[in-house]
């Protein structure tokens, strides 16, 4: 019988050695109060100096972080230190309505996430979130975990199926500003930037592992500001672009001259060597040199080491594509390594339109080259009907200034038809690219309406070449549902040939180009002016023309403003004063130094490496 304090100390020594071992089990429930039964037992295997042993301590700070989760758990945990498997799960959870499931193992350092699992794959989930204050917390604790809501007033609804994610449905909350309609919609809750994100009614699988990808990465850069990852991805960008020998480079500056005086048409790249968009850009031009070079000159030029042409020619962005004809530039692009985008740009201006189509073969390779071409239209013309090839080639005169589209034409033993390949098809079949075949005759006003009606496309897909246009561009962002109910609208009965409204569909990871401008309700019509940087956000889809006149006329006040790198400011300081640092003798009789030194150096069995950066030795 224990009844004297010397017994009590003995029962407490006892009662902390038995919960040592693992012969006792604590079961921990919700606090009514400080005296509740729990707290009791706590109380009475404090230590003499009125602490708690280190493990009780430890049991306790995760008790208060249990049950602040409230009425959703029952908790049990235990300590074995015989069995090293209790050692990883110090923690069983077992949910109320749990019935033949299996606890759930957690460990001190997880335990908040494991809850969280357990609570959003509860049957009767959609009755935790009663509050705008549920979405991104539980109970007094601010979710670790990303989390999807489904925001929506139809009772017949099916969640979407992903396993990476907690799924929540959630009715309408007083018409919160996140939550507001047009329902139904998916709200992103990341808890590593601790902000919302507004996606569409069917959010894609590619979307959402995105989202998880952010949440999950850690951003280690290294001394220079770049992430190891990025580093390494320039460096194999560089190194894996194998040289194609039909690309010509120079071996004197006359040569420059020479070979434009040698061909009609050239094509010049410049780039320079530190720059990781002008090695990705030379990988593209000598992989599409395989198959280009028969129709133009093609020379790779590295303005590190022609600064002089580069200077004389004003290029002052890396890469630069420069198209010349008989010695005069034609076109100049800048910026881009996408090689569908060059492909075209390089065939259209090798070839003259139409363009005779030999075989099967053929037109399967110069359809390669016109990916990213709108239009492209074939004539087929009977053997018997050649007559048709001057009515064809005076429709061909009549759209030769558009680069929207591209003609073709070949003999064929079939009957003469005209067909009408289109990139971009109508809103129902979700913009997918289609093809209609017409009869080709002579009446050449018939021919130009059907091209003219091919041309009037109100609306595109988003390509991620889009969004770094130097022109202002209008974004429509909204789900497929929502397009079908737009299809009717100012500006989708209004197409401009030019200019064609650009599609986001909010189920698309593209949505998150536009999500990073702030929290916007879809849809919506954003327009950026590229030239000043400004970002304007309509979401009440009333009367957008008048709007947009307002915006232009730069009544209005933008939604965003872009950050200065991203608005054409002509030449960077940085390449300022690369220009200025190529022009500078004492800088260039160092760089000769160094060369006739190296020379030297060779003899005695040492070799010298020299990049626009380092210097390495080496023994030979």
């Amino acid at each position: 019988m224990f009844n004297s304090k010397t017994d009590i100390k003995r029962k407490k020594k006892w009662a902390i050695e038995k919960l040592k071992t693992g012969e006792f089990i604590a079961t921990v429930e919700p606090l009514s109060s400080s005296h509740g039964s729990f707290w009791e037992h706590l109380l009475r295997i404090k230590r003499l100096n009125n602490e708690y042993p280190p493990f009780v301590k430890y049991h306790f700070a995760v008790s208060r972080i249990i049950l602040n989760y409230g009425q959703w758990f029952t908790f049990i945990y235990s300590i074995d230190k015989n069995n090293e498997e209790t050692m990883d799960c110090l923690y069983h959870i077992y949910p109320f309505d749990s019935g033949f499931i299996l606890p759930q193992c957690a460990i001190e350092n997880n335990i908040r996430m494991k809850l969280e699992q357990r609570i959003g794959t509860r049957k009767d989930r959609s009755n935790i979130v009663n509050l705008f204050f549920d979405l991104t917390h539980v109970n007094v604790f601010q979710r670790t975990l990303p989390t999807l809501f489904y925001i929506h007033t139809d009772t017949t609804f099916t969640l979407i199926s992903n396993q990476n994610i907690i799924i929540i449905p959630v009715t309408d909350i007083d018409n919160h500003v996140f939550l507001h309609g047009p329902y139904s919609f998916y709200l992103f809750w990341s808890a590593k930037k601790n902000i919302f994100q507004r996606l569409g009614d069917q959010p894609s699988n590619e979307l959402l592992d995105i989202l998880m990808q952010e949440e999950q990465e850690q951003h280690l850069k290294n001394e220079y500001g770049m992430i190891d990852d990025e580093v390494r991805y320039i460096a194999d960008a560089y190194n894996e672009i194998e040289i194609n020998p039909n690309v010509l480079f120079l071996k004197n500056p006359k040569d420059y001259h020479h070979i434009q005086e040698k061909h009609s048409k050239t094509a010049i790249l410049f780039t320079v060597k530190w720059d990781s968009s002008s090695k990705l850009a030379r990988n593209t031009f000598h992989q599409l040199a395989l198959n280009l070079h028969n129709y133009l000159s093609m020379i790779d030029i590295d303005c590190f080491d022609w600064t002089d042409i580069c200077n004389e020619e004003n290029i002052i962005e890396w890469p630069t594509l420069v198209l010349i004809e008989n010695e005069k530039i034609i076109k100049t692009y800048q910026g881009s390594t996408d090689k569908n985008e060059m492909a075209l740009a390089l065939f259209r201006f090798s070839v003259n339109q139409p363009y005779l189509i030999e075989n099967n073969s053929s037109e399967a390779l110069i359809e390669n080259f016109l990916m990213r071409q709108r239009l492209i239209v074939l004539a087929r013309i009977q053997h018997q009907e050649k007559f048709l090839y001057d009515t064809y080639k005076n429709l061909v005169d009549i759209f030769l200034d558009n680069e929207h589209i591209f003609f073709m034409f070949q003999y064929s033993t079939e009957s003469s038809s005209l067909i009408i390949k289109q990139k971009y098809g109508d809103i129902n079949s979700f913009l997918q690219s289609k093809t209609i075949v017409h009869t080709l005759n002579q009446d050449l006003n018939h021919l130009q309406t059907l091209i003219i009606d091919a041309l009037q496309i109100p609306l595109i897909p988003f390509d991620p070449l889009d969004i770094i246009k130097s022109t202002s561009t209008i974004f429509l962002v909204t789900s497929h549902s929502q397009l079908i109910q737009l299809n009717d609208y100012f500006l989708l009965n209004n197409p401009s040939t030019e200019n064609p409204v650009i599609w986001i569909d909010t189920n698309s990871l593209w949505v998150l180009t536009i999500n990073q401008y702030g929290y916007i309700p879809y849809p919506a019509v954003i327009y950026i002016d590229y030239s000043n940087g400004k970002v304007y956000m309509n979401s009440t889809l009333n009367d957008i023309g008048a709007w947009l006149e307002t915006v232009q006329m730069g009544s209005i006040e933008p939604f965003y403003e872009l950050s200065s790198i991203d608005i054409d400011e002509g030449p960077s300081q940085k390449e300022i004063d690369f220009n200025k640092q190529m022009n500078d003798e004492e800088l260039l009789n160092e760089y000769r130094i160094i060369l006739e030194e190296s020379e030297k150096i060779n003899e005695y069995g040492i070799g010298i490496f020299y990049t626009s950066s380092s210097l390495f030795l080496y023994n030979q």
